[in-house]
């Protein structure tokens, strides 16, 4: 009881620091405890939606025009596999939904029909509409909680669906939770009704889509190793046209990574911020009890005098800080409680799905025994040092003998340095100090820098330099019929357009090696034209036997520069030389790049048939794609609007013709139609050069609504990152610079009587604890480089911005000196008559 006592005691006196210890220990346990309540919740929630929804747990898209019947029976013959069922889909991968006072939401979309969404899952209808109101609606559309969550989209709201220059008004019914097509990498399933599912298909790629759930459901891997037999099965069956014809395979495991990872990404943050904020305590702790023994040290003498042994007055520290740990994990876990529901609800709200799940409080108890256990061991360990204190050492101030060391930094000869000696002088005699000064803000530092490089690596025109796809203004997929070429001149013609280049649609498929993978085909006539595709070695595929692999292709299956390479279509194979490698970050590591007569030799009857228009500076490029989709983009429903509104003999002739001739264009393949119709003397004529775009998107817009959420976290880390750097940062220099005016203010009482003014003196010790504060920031800012090219050297050479990272280093800096200067103010206090009173 003594010494608990006595810990009171030294609390008491020492209030402030106990106050900033508790204060920083129930951050820690805050920490820890998010951490440790929600972890994995994200995923349990996942698993409740698909369970609950009843929801098919794997699916394989296969384009519509080459589905062969004999792929389902390939998945019903297969023993791994019950409950198969099949439906179609219309799969964008730009699709548009605009809405009153919102940005256009440009990403991957899935649009099924209500009785196809009733063969998926059996989702439940969050709505705030009456079943009457619902029954009123025209056109009602289904959509999942990303809409509501991120995007504010209300029941009830008016919105507008665009496909391949197709629009549709829709109101909203209400928000669903799917368990699958549920994210915005992967894309996001829309319920419309089984009429406008009809008017959307019209020039819109449909799939087919075979779904289907594994006996096995404890191991995920068995869904991918039936995926990679059904491949093998359904090529041999389709005489290789397969490949060709497969769009995507997703299932559970992988929709569950995607919507958690983010989620987990800002754990992770938090957990790191705890173990930094624990060093930091440990940093302090160990500090603060060589700072009290040096002062204290003619007590300990007497203490020890008076029979206390060496274990009670160790056990005073041991107490001190237990009470410390146990005040801040108390007041740490009544923080969890109310902090951690609404982290739940951020995750909920970036993952898209609802639903709670129990939160696991054992592990919360754990961590904050674990942290009274961690400063207690601490202390006890550090508090062990009184041994080295018998009572004549420490009644001489902890000396044993008269030791005089060399002096490094004499002042003789010195002329204006003086202040910077004396401050190297206590630098150097403080070397411990220094270096838990350098190992705590470095680890501070460290990921402050990490999250300001991997803001810059997530950020939009990171991805623009290393996405090694075309970032056009405005992308054009044509229908098969329209000439290209002549679309190019047309638009070359245009003050607007600065260039324009001629490819392939987007994910156009290519086996590559001996396995046949799967690569993705970026095809131009020169890349030397191109403004995106970079080689960090080699150089650009130029004759029709070349090609490029992007670097994680590279690095995965072993590709270099020079190396030969099988590349094959459904009907041909051919041998390519790899001449380059491409920074891509796009794409999954797929892509490979071949020029138009390379793409030739494996597809002898492809043809260029998609549009990069690229834009001047200053031109909008909404209103310029609206005109474009205007003027070459007409659709079926357009014509079916012309023929309500047609007033005139003429006006409605000309509808009626110019709608046949869609349905002929749309729905039968035509390649391309005239006609002319006489009334009398009038001739009424017309083509189809006005429905030449099958569908327009913009890469740029997709990628940048697809790391929303990602974005998200990261801003977030970097917000908390920097917060927690300023305050473990200010914290340590305060404690660290009181201390040090404590212990020498004998010695700067007896330099203020010879002469050194309150200012040199200040000068003097914040010039001793910035060596170590500057060489953290400095290591950190390496370190942070370091690891966040670690990742991104994975796709290539991946230059970054360091403007952002060094002024953020030169701020911390500046920071740190000011912060110091607050802990020396008390140098004023001291006078020579005060200590001679004393």
């Amino acid at each position: 009881m003594k010494s608990l006592r006595l810990a009171f005691f030294n609390i008491k006196k020492h209030i402030w620091e106990v106050l900033v210890l508790i204060l920083l220990t129930t951050a820690s346990v805050t920490m820890l405890g998010i951490s440790l309540t929600n972890f994995g919740k994200v995923e349990r929630i996942y698993d409740h939606v698909l369970e609950g929804n009843g929801c098919i747990r794997a699916v394989i898209g296969i384009k519509s025009e080459g589905y062969l019947d004999e792929y389902e029976e390939i998945l019903r013959n297969d023993e791994r596999v019950e409950r198969v069922i099949r439906f179609d889909a219309l799969h964008t991968l730009t699709g548009r939904m605009t809405a009153a006072g919102k940005n256009d939401i440009e990403l991957t979309y899935y649009i099924v029909d209500e009785d196809n969404e009733a063969l998926i899952e059996n989702a439940e209808l969050d709505t705030t509409l009456s079943e009457e109101e619902l029954a009123a609606l025209e056109h009602p559309i289904r959509l999942p909680y990303f809409f509501k969550d991120s995007l504010g989209f209300r029941a009830g709201e008016e919105a507008t669906l665009i496909l391949g220059g197709k629009e549709l008004p829709v109101t909203v019914a209400g928000f669903y939770d799917s368990g699958m097509f549920a994210t915005t990498y992967t894309g996001l399933k829309l319920v419309v009704s089984s009429q406008d599912y009809k008017v959307l298909r019209v020039g819109t790629d449909e799939v087919t889509i075979l779904g289907f759930d594994e006996k096995d459901q404890k191991d995920p891997k068995v869904v991918e190793d039936i995926f990679s037999d059904f491949q093998i099965s359904a090529t041999e069956v389709s005489d290789g046209t397969f490949i060709r014809n497969a769009v995507f395979n997703d299932y559970y495991a992988y929709e569950r990574l995607i919507c958690s990872v983010t989620c987990e990404t800002v754990l992770t943050m938090v957990v790191v911020m705890s173990v930094i904020l624990t060093v930091a305590i440990a940093f302090l702790i160990w500090q603060r009890i060589s700072s009290d023994m040096e002062e204290q040290i003619r007590n300990i003498g007497v203490l020890m005098a008076l029979g206390y042994r060496a274990k009670d007055i160790s056990r005073v520290y041991v107490w001190e800080y237990a009470l410390i740990g146990i005040i801040g994990g108390v007041i740490g876990f009544l923080c969890t409680l109310v902090i951690s529901p609404v982290f739940f609800m951020i995750f909920r709200i970036m993952s898209g799905h609802h639903g709670t799940v129990p939160t696991a409080y054992g592990l919360l108890f754990a961590g904050i025994v674990l942290m009274m256990l961690i400063l207690s061991g601490i202390a006890w360990i550090k508090a062990a040092k009184v041994r080295k204190y018998p009572p004549v050492v420490a009644l001489r101030n902890g000396t044993a003998d008269h030791l005089f060391k060399k002096n490094h930094f004499s002042l003789e000869k010195t002329k204006n340095s003086v202040n910077l000696r004396l401050a190297m002088k206590l630098f150097a005699g403080k070397v411990g100090q220094s270096i838990g000064i350098f190992v705590c803000i470095t680890a501070a530092s460290t990921a402050l820098m990490t999250g300001v490089l991997a803001k810059n690596l997530v950020g939009n025109d990171l991805i623009v330099r290393s996405a090694g796809m075309e970032l056009s203004d405005l992308r054009m997929e044509l229908n098969p019929y329209a000439d290209a070429k002549e679309m190019r001149n047309d638009l070359l013609k245009d003050d607007r357009v600065r260039k324009v280049l001629l490819t392939v649609p987007l994910l156009t498929p290519v086996e590559m090696g001996e396995d046949q993978s799967q690569g993705l085909a970026q095809v131009y006539e020169n890349f030397e034209d191109t403004e995106n595709i970079f080689c960090t070695k080699g150089r650009p595929a130029i004759h029709d036997n070349e090609f490029m692999v992007n670097n994680l292709m590279a690095v995965t299956k072993g590709i270099d520069v020079g190396d030969e390479v099988v590349l094959g279509s459904d009907r041909y194979q051919q041998k390519f030389i790899v001449t380059g490698i491409v920074t891509s970050v796009t794409n999954s590591g797929l892509n490979i790049y071949l020029t138009y007569d390379g793409y030739h030799r494996l597809e002898p009857t492809s043809s260029l048939n998609c549009l990069e228009v690229y834009l001047n500076d200053g031109v909008d490029s909404k209103e310029f794609r609206k005109d474009m989709e205007t003027k070459y983009g007409r659709s079926l429903r357009d014509l079916r609007k012309a023929v309500e509104e047609a007033s005139t003999p003429e006006e409605k002739i000309r509808a009626r013709a110019e709608e046949k001739m869609a349905v002929l264009i749309s729905e039968y393949g035509v390649s391309g139609v005239d006609y002319s119709i006489t009334v009398g003397e009038t001739v009424i004529s017309g083509n189809s050069d006005d429905y030449r775009i099958k569908d327009t998107s913009s890469l740029k817009e997709l990628i940048d609504q697809q790391n929303t959420s990602m974005m998200i976290a990261v801003n977030l880390g970097v917000i908390m990152f920097g917060f927690l750097d300023l305050v473990i940062t200010a914290v340590i220099l305060i404690m660290v610079t009181s201390s040090a005016i404590r212990k020498l203010q004998t010695e700067m009482g007896v330099m203020k009587a010879l002469g050194y003014t309150s200012r040199e003196l200040t000068l003097q010790i914040g010039y001793s604890v910035m060596p170590p504060v500057i060489l953290a920031i400095i290591t950190g800012g390496f370190a942070g480089t370091f690891l966040i090219k670690m990742y991104a050297n994975l796709f290539g050479n991946i230059s970054f911005n360091y403007t952002h990272l060094i002024l953020t280093g030169l701020a911390m800096m500046v920071f740190c000196m000011l912060i110091s200067l607050v802990g020396i103010l008390r140098i004023r206090k001291i006078t020579p008559y005060r200590l001679m009173a004393e």
